[in-house]
């Protein structure tokens, strides 16, 4: 149960994917219904508000369902996509697997069991490249191509393929529009990242012990590594802190590095 008073000085907003462009789904203290379904794998809870002191207690529980009859999926990882097209859907549009391209016909998909898979990654096969305001997007597309000049009245498969990376997130998302049905795919996930101590500032010998045990005024060398095919991808250090506490980095803590 949530307080006609802690509503008055507190929020706490559901948003249908990331907070950042993402749907408002609603609101605990003024939606009616606290069921929410996101249109992906992903949902954010924003909790803000106006006194320092005050507290907003909730609990919430979540299933997830997958879609067993998909005729095209779409999977992000930190340096390249991959994009399945069922078999049987190409058939049913009177297209082969050598008729499907993507911007780059040179880049050729595979055949796996009863899917047609194209694994490009971010800087190949003619992917572009979007800097906005908190993404950075690679979109491809997909299409089909008949080798019949004359003018037939056969459905066409065009799928724009976007992976949006966020921040700290990862988000993928599909667009399809042929003469059947217009598909829309969005999965969230998150940076392929490493954290690594060396025993010098050669960053030759790796430490492998955990936790790694140092002595005071000891010099560190600390190396953190993004797994990206991006060869223009820049890594940003924001904020690094220590704490004598192992489960607090929040409260009692010297900040190295404060704000970048």
């Amino acid at each position: 149960m949530v307080s006609l008073w802690s509503c008055r000085s507190s929020t706490l907003s559901v948003y249908d994917g990331t907070p950042l462009g993402s749907t408002l789904l609603g609101d605990l203290c003024s939606t009616k219904s606290l069921d929410f379904i996101s249109s992906s794998n992903s949902i954010s809870i924003v909790y803000s508000t106006s006194y320092r002191s005050s507290r907003l207690e909730f609990s919430a529980t979540y299933y997830s369902t997958y879609t067993t009859n998909q005729n095209v999926r779409l999977s992000c990882y930190s340096d390249y996509m991959i994009v399945w097209v069922s078999l049987s859907y190409l058939q049913s549009l009177e297209y082969t697997p050598d008729q499907v391209f993507l911007n780059d016909p040179w880049c050729r998909p595979q055949v796996l069991a009863d899917w047609l898979e194209f694994k490009t990654n971010y800087h190949e096969c003619l992917t572009v490249k979007q800097v906005e305001n908190d993404t950075i997007s690679y979109t491809n597309t997909l299409v089909t191509n008949s080798a019949n000049t004359i003018v037939t009245h056969k459905k066409k498969l065009c799928l724009n393929v976007k992976c949006r990376l966020y921040q700290e997130t990862v988000v993928e998302g599909m667009y399809a529009e042929d003469a059947i049905k217009t598909k829309t795919l969005v999965q969230y996930g998150m940076y392929a990242a490493e954290l690594t101590f060396f025993q010098s500032s050669s960053f030759i010998q790796p430490v492998n012990d955990y936790p790694y045990n140092v002595e005071l005024n000891q010099h560190l060398h600390l190396q953190i590594t993004v797994h990206t095919s991006d060869p223009t991808m820049v890594l940003f250090l924001d904020t690094c802190v220590e704490s004598a506490n192992a489960f607090d980095f929040t409260r009692n803590v010297h900040y190295i590095i404060r704000n970048g």
